[in-house]
């Protein structure tokens, strides 16, 4: 886990590449309808950009105070994770590409950026 001035620097350095990026978010409680509402939402959103080349990147980010939680909080958020790329799978719409400065431990992000990238980190 970093501290929050290490992701300030990241998002910071990314900022300087170029790259077009937008931060958006809501807080919301997780049920059901709401779910279900803002996915049919963001579904309509995405047939303004159809024809761009555009990924998602899907986040979780849980904040919680007792270290006695972390293994039930971490198991949980791993397994929405692998339940979304599993579905993501089943449609056709996975992409390899793990964001570095988001991925956890037990996710293979160097290896999504593909193997001759892969070999080109590792060089000394």
């Amino acid at each position: 886990m970093m501290s929050l001035k290490e992701a300030a620097a990241e998002q910071e350095a990314m900022a300087m590449t170029g790259v077009r990026c937008a931060y958006m978010n809501t807080t919301i409680r997780p049920d059901v309808a709401t779910i279900k509402a803002a996915s049919d939402i963001f579904s309509k959103a995405l047939e303004q950009v159809k024809g761009f080349e555009v990924i998602d990147v899907c986040s979780l980010l849980t904040y919680w105070k007792n270290k006695s939680d972390d293994e039930t909080i971490l198991a949980t958020a791993k397994g929405v994770i692998e339940a979304i790329d599993k579905e993501a799978v089943a449609k056709g719409q996975d992409v390899a590409y793990k964001y570095l400065n988001y991925a956890f431990d037990f996710q293979n992000q160097i290896g999504s950026y593909g193997v001759k990238n892969k070999e080109m980190l590792q060089e000394e």
